[in-house]
């Protein structure tokens, strides 16, 4: 991984497609500060005494958005080009072995576990950090479709299509997951689902602009909660 996101990934190409010329940033930065707001009502903590840890942090933009709401927020990454850019940001970035030191209310992993080669051990790993009733999210690709995907094998499918091969994207997606897998390992290492209210999911919910977005909004968090769908899932350590 480190190899194909510092040699054969242009770390220049990789910031000025992800951070200087994504169309979709703006939407990216709501779609963060969304999440943080939740959080935050979800600890019922001002945001100076939430101690926040996003692993595997790339460029830094949930970092930076979190650390703007006043939560003290450190950083973990691969790509030492990443992390002199976030550390020139103002970001806390540690190191793999000294994560077990810290206590994090917040354990953030977004789009991460597809990449690594030791899902289960990495879990364990983090969760050493976590509070007591600390969280920690864990998102990645949904493949609970990819063997039909594979048998179609459109590699012209846009991302987040129902033919999308995506959750298997050649070098970089090394792990494909469903729901149940994640829960599995989730349950292994010791930690049960949350499911964070409806209502507050609603609370904290942006851009209501439009009847398709505002449908979207509501739709999402009845799908997370009550019809147990998705990948982008939240852990607490068991009691």
């Amino acid at each position: 991984m480190k190899k194909l996101y510092e040699e054969w990934i242009d770390p220049q190409k990789s910031f000025n497609k992800r951070i200087m010329e994504n169309k979709l940033v703006f939407e990216t930065c709501l779609e963060y500060a969304q999440e943080i707001m939740i959080l935050m009502e979800y600890f019922k903590y001002l945001p100076k005494k939430l101690k926040f840890f996003d692993f595997g942090m790339g460029w830094g933009r949930w970092c930076l958005i979190a650390k703007a709401f006043g939560c003290d927020v450190y950083g973990n990454e691969l790509s030492d080009t990443k992390i002199t850019y976030v550390k020139g940001l103002g970001i806390k970035v540690i190191t793999y072995n000294k994560i077990p030191k810290f206590q994090f209310d917040f354990i953030n992993t977004e789009q991460v576990f597809e990449h690594i080669p030791n899902p289960l051990e990495t879990l364990q790993h983090l969760i050493k950090s976590l509070n007591r009733y600390g969280l920690i999210k864990i998102s990645v690709p949904d493949g609970s479709d990819i063997k039909r995907n594979l048998k179609i094998l459109n590699w012209k499918a846009p991302k987040g299509s129902k033919d999308s091969l995506n959750p298997v994207s050649p070098l970089e997606h090394i792990n494909c997951y469903n729901r149940n897998s994640i829960i599995k390992m989730a349950d292994k290492v010791g930690l049960e689902l949350v499911n964070i209210p409806i209502k507050t999911q609603l609370a904290y919910t942006l851009r209501w602009n439009s009847l398709r977005s505002s449908i979207a909004n509501i739709l999402k968090p009845i799908r997370k909660n009550i019809f147990n769908k998705g990948t982008y899932l939240f852990f607490r350590l068991k009691e």
